[in-house]
């Protein structure tokens, strides 16, 4: 599992103070709400994981990930508020 920069930024507290504990919660027990998104290639998809973690008080979570062409294979791509409106990352 790898993170992009934006993803690194939100989870040390500089933007969101969500931790990889709520994150991994996210991941774990979340559900996905929308069709995947394509990717930056034909054979890469990005979904919109949504939870409550428990850092977030009542607030969900949403995790967006990027899953390419090996079903092994996952990089967080953001970590946002799910009630924040989702734009391109």
């Amino acid at each position: 599992m790898r993170r992009s920069l934006g993803a690194r930024r939100r989870l040390t507290g500089q933007e969101r103070g969500l931790t990889v504990g709520d994150v991994l919660q996210v991941l774990r027990h979340g559900m996905v709400y929308e069709p995947g998104l394509p990717g930056k290639s034909a054979a890469q998809f990005r979904y919109a994981i949504q939870a409550r973690a428990p850092g977030s008080g009542l607030r969900e979570v949403r995790v967006v990930v990027g899953l390419g062409a090996s079903a092994t294979a996952l990089k967080i791509v953001t970590v946002m508020w799910a009630d924040e409106p989702m734009g391109r990352s």
